[in-house]
C-alpha cells in the first residue's frame, strides 16, 4: 500500500465496501462516525480505525486512468478542509458516499459502483414485477 491508493475493507452488509484514500503516513481519509449518534463526515484517521479489523485492499487503477498520489492526497485533504470548514457536502448513500469521495480524489470522476449495483438490481426487479403485473392482468381479464 502506498501513498494515495484508493483502499476499501469489506463490511459487515453484504456486497457493501468502505473506502477511503491512504495519506501514506498511516492514515486514511474517508467518511467515519465516532458513534451511532454522531454524523458521518469526512474525517482522516488511523486506519486501524478505517479498517475495524478487516483486510485492506487496494483498488488498482491503470496509471493512465489516476492522479499522481501527491495530487490524490491534495484532492483528498482538499475534500476534508472543505467538510471542517462547513461547506463540503455531507453524506449521502445515493449522491456521495465514501467511494465516490474516494473515487472523486482517485480519477477526478464522480462514481460509486455500489450505487449502480444497487440500481441495477432495482431496475430488475421493476422489469420483473411489470412482467408479472402484465400477466396478472392479462390473466385476469381472460377469466
Amino acid at each position: 500500500m502506498v501513498k494515495g491508493d484508493q483502499i476499501y475493507v469489506d463490511t459487515d452488509k453484504p456486497l457493501i465496501k468502505h473506502h477511503g484514500i491512504y495519506m501514506g503516513d498511516g492514515s486514511v481519509i474517508h467518511f467515519f462516525r465516532e458513534n451511532k449518534k454522531a454524523p458521518t463526515v469526512i474525517s482522516r484517521t488511523d486506519i486501524e480505525v478505517s479498517r475495524n479489523g478487516k483486510t485492506v485492499n487496494i483498488v488498482p487503477y491503470a496509471p493512465y486512468l489516476c492522479f499522481e498520489s501527491d495530487t490524490v492526497c491534495f484532492l483528498a485533504d482538499f475534500f476534508l478542509g472543505q467538510q471542517r470548514a462547513g461547506i463540503g457536502r455531507h453524506y449521502d448513500f445515493i449522491n456521495f458516499n465514501c467511494e465516490h469521495l474516494a473515487y472523486l480524489c482517485k480519477t477526478g470522476d464522480f462514481k460509486s459502483s455500489q450505487v449502480d449495483m444497487a440500481f441495477d438490481v432495482l431496475k430488475g426487479l421493476a422489469s420483473i414485477a411489470a412482467v408479472v403485473g402484465l400477466k396478472l392482468y392479462y390473466n385476469g381479464k381472460r377469466a
